[in-house]
């Protein structure tokens, strides 16, 4: 348990300092390249169940590479490799710091009074048009992203790490492998959800395993996030109180089962009304407002969501770290 601790704080305090580099080799873009490939072989084969064919494969894979690979680098090469290796994954898995360093040049760019270079990094974030947002849109676009990243990009890998050390516990198994593969486990089932998770004519059937996979394990995560930002925010000196009574309001005004729940805290504690109408490629959807205050967010609400999530990176590093230890 102590090495799963040490495993979980080594990759969090890569990804605090070294952000997500972009290169061809990373496992989240091999995974991502993958399922592309697999995805056009199933669905032009066996379109509904084929969803639930990649699905399997990439499960499976997952447990695999979590469990094969460092016993390889342990036996063939010296046991360091393998505590490198396990680093590593959970390193690739969590996306703190690349969120921030997407938010802030948007920032820079809205308190610039450059509403052109902030629509096209804004662009970059979103999916929502950018070309009609005024700068108020691009500012509460990117605090809307930074909210709902935090939980896809950092707090569930975080929690299906310390998950897989309680369940390793349960099972009499070795805790490091399981609360990896938990990690890579999580981190497959996102990507697969953004890429073929769908509701639109080519993936309603084909991507419906994945979209439920990724709402089953994004279940207790998102819940998680309004005591963990709660408390961030009371560290951060903003409203707490507010950011907890609009999240337990709001958390559920939203198609997904859990994608209000960091936004509405978020809303809340920063004075904000987030969400409402919002215009995609394919036209407007009509989404409800979450929080009481304005919508007129600006540089200074970008940069402010960002300090939150630091904080309650942080928190939830420390928080993951205690409940692996306790389980000793």
């Amino acid at each position: 348990m102590n090495t799963a601790a040490i495993v979980l704080l080594a990759a969090g305090a890569l990804d605090w300092l070294l952000g997500d580099p972009v290169y061809a080799a990373h496992p989240v873009r091999l995974l991502g390249q993958l399922i592309g490939h697999l995805d056009r072989a199933l669905r032009r084969r066996f379109d509904g169940i084929g969803g639930g064919l990649l699905l399997v494969l990439m499960v499976w894979l997952a447990a695999l590479v979590s469990y094969l690979a460092p016993r390889l680098l342990m036996h063939a090469i010296h046991p360091w490799l393998a505590w490198t290796w396990d680093v590593f994954v959970v390193y690739s898995c969590l996306a703190l710091k690349d969120m921030i360093r997407h938010a802030r040049p948007i920032a820079a760019a809205l308190d610039a009074a450059d509403l052109a270079t902030a629509r096209a990094l804004v662009g970059r974030i979103v999916g929502r048009d950018p070309a009609a947002l005024d700068a108020a849109g691009v500012a509460r676009a990117a605090v809307e992203s930074v909210a709902e990243s935090f939980v896809d990009g950092f707090l569930a890998p975080v929690c299906w790490f310390a998950a897989g050390c309680w369940l390793a516990r349960w099972w009499g198994l070795p805790a490091t492998p399981v609360a990896v593969g938990a990690a890579l486990l999580y981190r497959t089932s996102n990507t697969m959800d953004s890429m073929v998770g769908y509701r639109d004519e080519t993936y309603i059937l084909f991507g419906r395993a994945a979209a439920r996979l990724d709402d089953a394990m994004n279940f207790i995560p998102a819940r998680l996030s309004l005591p963990v930002l709660t408390l961030a925010a009371a560290l951060g000196g903003l409203n707490a109180v507010q950011g907890w009574r609009t999240g337990w309001r709001d958390r559920l005004k939203h198609a997904s089962p859990n994608s209000a729940h960091a936004e509405s805290v978020v809303a809340g504690a920063q004075g904000l009304c987030l969400g409402g109408p919002t215009r995609y490629a394919d036209g407007l959807e009509d989404k409800p407002w979450l929080g009481d205050g304005t919508a007129d967010a600006n540089a200074g609400h970008v940069g402010q969501v960002c300090r939150l999530v630091t904080i309650a990176g942080a928190l939830t590093l420390l928080l993951a770290a205690g409940a692996i230890l306790s389980c000793v």
